[in-house]
């Protein structure tokens, strides 16, 4: 028996020229020498599909965009040379091959052409990086697809192009002949053994235990062009001693696709039964066998369902196939004297189109302060100081990426490699934050341009030069802007309270999630920090639910036998604070029956990550630790935020750390990713089977309160306050992930950076004024 999957090569070209598309748009291409590989397109010709010996290859042409780094510097802020003229045509040399039941597309070759002499003496290089960048694109593992048409995992394959149709053979014997129909784009074949044994395994599987040795015999017959299998099956009859006969009969199975929107393979079949059981059985005995035999025919016994007598169907889902981002469709069964296609047309891959990295610069403005309703509600009103002082302050620049397929990476063209930790990019965000304080921008006395790779551009962005700060005889700055953090907390009605100004409390049972949530470091990175807070409740009734919802976030928690709850709250640190609220849903009182500790962590710099990271507070400075592969680095973060490089060593990381002084302090160092308990022992000494991993709250380490995530990937709220038992209080929904800290810094990595925070507390727990029987909200309510 052999099964093949054929597709137009029209077809296939289009996809793998799209699947190429989509491989380029998210590649970086490393500069090599002084040369740029701005980006590469599928050139509109088609894809040229041809046989090469056994193998069968598919010829993709390709536009590569040359930037050369002196045109780039010289382009500051605009398209370079190169970027809009194709400097050459490459083409591209992909292979369809097959190993087992995995069907792949991967370049093996190309060809420079007149691009090549261009680009001599880096024309080597140049033409590796294309082909390592394209690799394989395609890649399907068929092994579940045959599976469901009742072929094992086949030991041979291989591809072929018949016409201008590409066959990819299972099992295959003799030639390979077009087995496509009107109105097929693909189709998987499967010849008339194939066909057999799939309807053989339609059979009941309770017949035979109501024939003695039965024997099926199985022959394709279609009818026309409709798929039709004809089943003989034969055995003794199940009949007492001394009586003997014999049965037999034949199973009519047409094969079709059903009706609906989502097709299935139906199998109808149509039975007959002859018994010969002779002339002295009595009747009663020939009834009984004729109705075992209907018995095991009986559709509801076996999943199928009754079309008439002695006629049922079943149906069975057809296999999915996707390959190169296409899906392969059904509409048809269709037959021919060889086997039966079903197949139908095939739906693309989206054309992601060919737009180029458009930098949008935001340059350096004023010096910017930024301040906290609740931090500063500990010390009067709330409202910001009128004076500003130079430590206050920053200068911000920005760039916002637009087409930029992949971040690929920045280089300081200028003032120097110094400012490059003040320069941040959160998680997968199109956005690079310069912010600089500007007590080190009163240094910066030329233009700030950085080098931005992207996979779909190079380019020079200038931020100009930091505006200097301008400082009264009292030493206060006169030119800065200020903006501020309105995190202060209102009740407006008695049973809930709410977090930024404007409106009511958010309907809780209307909150819908947004369809793609951030993860963790672009939430965080968003608007330069987090806003955490801990809701602690008390004198509650036990059990009673508590709903926090904002626009990232949905928290619900119940009331521990004591009526206490503890509830976290995620906020980004944006001055145009999104709305948030908090309720008890049995709509009692809220009043008196809660406080609220603040940690706000507002970024600082950023550094390259290590394979290991170790936080430390000292005396108000933050020292960073980074163990590399080769060297460790030391660097200290003052008051200002500015990072400096204390020392590097290449000693161990056992050896590495700070001065003397330093070291007497290491017991507040605080490990990035301390290894937890292993899951099991999570999983056994808190009855949690599925825990994946435990997060404290950021900045409320010391609260009995922990989430944790699941193996299905939900998240848990933990209660962890009473006897060292562990109660799941509640589920978490949002953006996730820890911050390391210690003192009053705190930090986040990822791969490639490590980001660092200032954190700001307040001092003890913080109620709020109730503004019950309100219908606005006050401007303040937070006491002093």
């Amino acid at each position: 028996m052999s099964i093949e999957l054929q597709i137009l090569s029209s077809v296939l070209g289009t996809i793998t020229a799209r699947a190429v598309q989509a491989r380029l748009r998210t590649t970086c291409f490393a500069p090599i020498a002084s040369v740029y590989v701005d980006h590469a397109d599928v050139a509109t010709p088609p894809v040229a599909v041809i046989a090469v010996n056994t193998a069968v290859q598919l010829r993709v042409p390709l536009d590569v965009f040359i930037a050369r780094r002196e045109d780039i510097l010289a382009a500051p802020n605009a398209v370079p040379a190169g970027a809009t003229v194709p400097a050459g045509r490459v083409l591209l040399l992909m292979e369809i091959a097959t190993s087992g039941p995995v069907l792949s597309a991967k370049c093996i070759d190309a060809d420079l052409g007149q691009l090549g002499e261009v680009l001599e003496p880096v024309a080597p290089a140049v033409k590796a990086a294309i082909v390592e960048a394209v690799g394989s694109p395609m890649t399907v593992n068929l092994a579940t697809a045959l599976g469901d048409l009742g072929m094992p995992e086949p030991s041979s394959s291989r591809v072929e192009l018949v016409g201008n149709i590409v066959t990819i053979r299972f099992e295959p014997t003799g030639s390979a002949f077009e087995h496509l129909f009107p109105g097929q784009e693909w189709g998987l074949f499967l010849d008339g053994a194939a066909v057999e044994r799939l309807a053989t395994s339609r059979v009941p599987v309770n017949l035979g235990s109501r024939i003695t040795s039965m024997t099926l015999q199985a022959h394709w017959r279609p009818e026309g062009t409709a798929p039709h299998v004809d089943i003989d099956y034969a055995g003794k009859a199940q009949v007492p001693d001394p009586f003997a006969g014999d049965l037999d009969g034949t199973m009519g199975c047409d094969l079709s696709l059903t009706p609906t929107i989502t097709k299935s393979l139906r199998t109808t079949v149509h039975w007959s039964l002859h018994v010969d059981l002779g002339d002295l059985v009595p009747g009663f005995i020939d009834n009984a066998v004729q109705a075992a035999i209907a018995d095991a025919m009986d559709p509801a016994t076996f999943g199928g369902t009754p079309v008439g007598d002695h006629a049922f169907a079943i149906d069975s889902p057809l296999p999915e196939v996707v390959f190169g981002g296409a899906r392969f469709g059904y509409a048809s069964a269709v037959a021919s004297p060889a086997g039966m296609t079903i197949g139908g047309l095939v739906r693309l891959p989206l054309d992601l189109g060919t737009d180029t990295l458009q930098p949008v610069v935001t340059q350096f403005g004023l010096p910017l302060r930024r301040t906290s309703c609740r931090s500063l509600a500990r010390r009067g009103s709330g409202d910001p100081n009128k004076t500003v002082l130079l430590s206050e302050v920053k200068t911000h620049g920005r760039v916002w990426l637009e087409g930029y397929g992949a971040f690929c990476g920045i280089e300081v063209v200028s003032p120097g490699q110094w400012i490059e930790p003040y320069i941040n990019r959160a998680g997968d965000t199109p956005e690079v934050m310069i912010a600089i304080p500007s007590a080190v921008a009163l240094g910066i006395v030329e233009p700030v341009r950085l080098l931005v790779r992207t996979a779909r551009g190079v380019r020079l962005v200038d931020l100009g030069t930091p505006p200097p700060v301008q400082l009264n005889a009292a030493g206060e700055v006169i030119n800065a802007q200020t903006t501020h953090l309105p995190n202060c907390l209102s009740i407006n009605v008695e049973h809930g309270i709410r977090w930024a100004r404007g409106g009511g409390l958010l309907d809780q049972s209307v909150v819908n999630p947004p369809m793609e949530r951030p993860d963790w470091r672009t939430f965080i990175g968003r608007h330069h920090g987090i806003d955490v807070q801990l809701v602690t409740l008390s004198a509650l009734e036990p059990g009673e639910l508590i709903q926090f919802r904002s626009h990232d976030h949905s928290v619900d928690v119940t009331a521990d036998r004591n009526g206490r709850a503890l509830v976290p709250v995620f906020l980004p640190a944006a001055t145009d604070q999104i709305q948030a609220s908090l309720i008890r849903v049995n709509r009692r009182n809220i009043a008196d029956h809660f406080a609220v500790r603040t940690a706000i962590f507002m970024d600082q710099a950023s550094l390259p990550a290590g394979t290991q990271h170790r936080l430390a507070a000292i005396d108000g400075t933050a020292v960073l630790t980074t163990e590399f592969g080769n060297h460790v680095d030391v660097h200290e973060i003052g008051s200002l935020g500015a990072p400096m490089l204390l020392k590097r060593e290449t000693a161990s990381p056992q050896e590495s750390g700070c001065d003397p002084a330093q070291a007497e302090r290491r017991s507040e160092v605080v490990a990035l990713n301390p290894q937890p308990l292993p899951r099991d022992e999570l999983a056994r000494r808190w009855n949690l089977p599925g825990i994946r991993s435990l997060v404290a709250v950021p900045g409320f380490a010391e609260a009995p309160i922990a989430l944790a995530t699941m193996a299905d990937g939900s998240i848990l709220v933990l209660d962890l306050g009473e006897e060292g038992a562990v109660r799941v209080a509640g589920t978490f929904t949002g953006p996730l992930g820890g911050m390391d800290v210690a003192g009053d810094w705190a930090i986040v990595a990822d791969p490639k950076r490590v980001s660092i925070y200032r954190v700001t507390r307040d001092a003890e727990d913080c109620p709020c004024e109730s503004s019950r029987h309100r219908e606005s909200f006050p401007e303040r309510a937070e006491s002093s």
